[in-house]
């Protein structure tokens, strides 16, 4: 368990009181219509969902890494947790005003729970997400949330390696671990929610974990146990404002450096010295390589 001074508690209340009314915006700009997120203020965009339509509003030469979910028997699987929910309506437009969100309802089963898992396995070529730029720079965390059902749930979101960036979304704190930020009408429109990476480390995320190969859960959510209380969520994904951008050409020229080499039955070579076929890895991903 954390321990805190007085002062740093002081603080830490401080950041939860400004959350209130910073963290949360509407989605939608009220005059234009268009969608709020500021896509000329910002850039390096590491995605951990986003449906394809959200991803070309975003523009390819401005994404750093997509680690959207895969199949479950892929690199990212979204894992729902003994079945305690199902799947959502999904209808509407989502927070970008394009096609696709993620949607969900709790189920009886008394609780909820679902989770971002990566998975490494060099013989499947399953690299987990790559979460290592987080360590330089100012990021923020970015996604997109709405609920037009008639149960006020309160989500408990955990972001990160090992998802130990806990905060909550709702009207009462409903577990100790997950500090309360801040909330959203539940009146079917998406809200926006942007935190400093900086204020998730103070809330328990560990940036010293964030690797180019993390295999574990990386989001979570818990929505309670009311039988059909909804979990809508969109749009999830890191990034940098414009103004603080530096070094972007390092990162994507580290982004293609080879970390490791690896044969096709999963044993770690330290070069491709002998004819055969190879297994490289490099923060963008795993490709295989004929060695003639």
């Amino acid at each position: 368990m954390r321990k805190f001074t007085l002062l740093a508690a002081s603080c830490f209340m401080a950041l939860a009181a400004a959350a209130q009314t910073s963290y949360v915006t509407p989605a939608t700009d009220i005059d234009s219509g268009d969608p709020s997120f500021d896509f000329n203020g910002t850039t390096n965009y590491v995605i951990l969902y986003a449906s394809e339509d959200e991803v070309d509003a975003l523009g390819e030469t401005k994404i750093l890494k997509n680690e959207s979910p895969t199949d479950l028997d892929g690199a990212r699987p979204v894992y729902i947790w003994d079945n305690t929910y199902t799947g959502g309506e999904g209808e509407g437009f989502n927070s970008f005003g394009g096609s696709g969100y993620m949607s969900f309802v709790v189920g009886t089963v008394g609780w909820s729970g679902l989770g971002h898992c990566g998975v490494v396995d060099a013989a499947k070529e399953l690299d987990g997400f790559d979460l290592s730029m987080l360590k330089s720079g100012k990021w923020y965390l970015h996604m997109a949330m709405k609920d037009a059902g008639s149960i006020h749930a309160t989500h408990n979101i955990a972001i990160g390696p090992n998802a130990t960036g806990c905060f909550a979304l709702g009207e009462t704190k409903t577990d100790a671990k997950y500090e309360l930020i801040g909330d959203f009408d539940r009146d079917g429109e998406w809200y926006n929610i942007d935190i400093p990476v900086d204020d998730l480390v103070d809330l328990g995320f560990d940036l010293t974990n964030c690797t180019d190969n993390y295999a574990g859960n990386v989001l979570t959510f818990l929505s309670g146990g009311a039988a059909g209380a909804q979990l809508n969520y969109d749009a999830v994904f890191f990034y940098q404002k414009a103004a603080d951008a530096t070094g972007i050409n390092q990162v994507k020229a580290d982004n293609n450096k080879v970390n490791a080499i690896y044969t096709v039955n999963g044993m770690q070579v330290k070069d491709m010295s002998k004819p055969g076929l190879y297994i490289q890895k490099t923060a963008n991903g795993v490709k295989k390589v004929l060695k003639k």
